[in-house]
């Protein structure tokens, strides 16, 4: 049903992003992706979001830094918007005011709350120009299908266990900070997960 966007390969990923054509070395740009990654998942769990709708946003972002430089686009602002925006397609109600709130606490750990003065509205009009942006560079199409779904169909029908779900679900969960979702289908996705949980756990797999 949903596209799930193009894949690219690891020559790609390795010498032509857009970052790396703006000297942005490999390692950099991994750290960069890894730690906003990171940010995501923790405003995610701060703002109680459901696991798909923080994993569309991580989605999101990777594709992003696919059309665009990391030197062009600030990630932590372009992570924000990222939740922002995966709360509208995963129909997740939050408002922009409780995601800015959690995002800038996050950022500013040591700082007091922020108060709403020239800050926030600043903000809020950066994530709204920033929303767009992303919107317009990914062609407005953010049909994503995630790994999670096929994984617990694949488990089900292998009669797994509870344990080899939830090391899978880890497995996947980890990899969101990796680019494998630019390269793989989800369900070559899913069935690594779920091979990897097997060997982790020392369960063999019905062939």
């Amino acid at each position: 049903s949903m596209n799930t966007g193009e894949l690219y390969t690891d020559e790609f990923l390795s010498h032509r992003t857009p970052s790396r054509l703006d000297n942005i070395s490999y390692e950099h740009e991994k750290q960069l992706r890894r730690k906003s990654i990171l940010f995501i998942q923790e405003g995610g769990a701060k703002l109680k979001l459901p696991q798909i709708t923080t994993a569309t946003a991580c989605f999101v972002f990777h594709r992003f830094y696919c059309k665009k430089s990391f030197n062009q686009y600030d990630h932590m602002l372009l992570a924000t918007t990222c939740i922002y925006l995966s709360c509208k397609i995963e129909e997740t109600h939050r408002r922009l005011r409780d995601i800015i709130n959690t995002t800038q606490r996050i950022i500013n750990k040591d700082q007091p709350p922020l108060n709403f003065d020239n800050t926030f509205w600043e903000l809020k009009d950066k994530v709204v120009e920033s929303e767009f942006i992303v919107l317009r560079t990914l062609n407005f199409d953010l049909g994503v299908q995630h790994p999670t779904p096929f994984m617990l169909n694949y488990i089900r029908s292998l009669q797994g266990g509870p344990n080899l779900a939830q090391v899978a679900w880890n497995l996947l969960n980890d990899s969101l900070c990796t680019t494998l979702s630019l390269q793989f289908p989800p369900h070559v996705i899913a069935v690594s997960s779920i091979l990897l949980a097997s060997q982790i756990l020392g369960i063999t797999l019905p062939s």
